[in-house]
């Protein structure tokens, strides 16, 4: 959801076009950062914590960008999406091969990401609805974080149900 409205958000706290879009582009360009050091990270901290860090920077993130006012805060709310949205992707595919056959690997993946993307769709439509129902970021910017510390505890549950990851 923030991709789609990141931009909108910036111009809407008083940058330029071009320094909102600016968000953007740093947001991604942590992502892929972030998406490019997830096969150390899981190495280094377990593929589960690995998981588990990403989603609570990415809620994090979230929360931290629904009350940023001014032009750092508001960046640094886009780096913590960034750095939390690049590792959990991967993420997730590293925690499926170790729950899951490798004759499984590739199908299971795509079912992620396939749910993956189309929450994002309905994610990215239900906040233009709630920024136009409440006349501003903050409420659609709570519902995502509320949405990503669900996801949070969803794994801390996945962990105690299956202990070894």
């Amino acid at each position: 959801m923030v991709i789609g409205h990141l931009t909108a958000f910036g111009e809407e706290r008083g940058f330029s076009p071009a320094a909102a879009a600016a968000l953007v582009s740093a947001m991604l360009g942590v992502t892929l950062a972030s998406r490019l050091s997830a096969g150390f990270l899981s190495q280094r901290w377990g593929r589960y914590g690995m998981l588990l860090a990403m989603s609570v920077l990415l809620a994090f993130g979230m929360a931290w960008l629904a009350m940023a006012t001014g032009p750092l805060t508001i960046m640094v709310g886009a780096v913590l999406i960034g750095l939390g949205f690049g590792g959990y992707m991967p993420g997730y595919a590293i925690l499926v091969r170790e729950m899951f056959p490798a004759s499984q690997a590739g199908r299971r993946i795509a079912e992620i990401y396939f749910f993956g993307f189309v929450a994002a769709g309905i994610g990215s439509w239900t906040s233009g609805w709630l920024r136009d129902a409440t006349g501003g970021y903050g409420v659609p910017f709570m519902v995502a974080a509320f949405s990503a510390g669900l996801g949070v505890l969803g794994l801390l549950r996945l962990r105690q149900r299956l202990g070894s990851i």
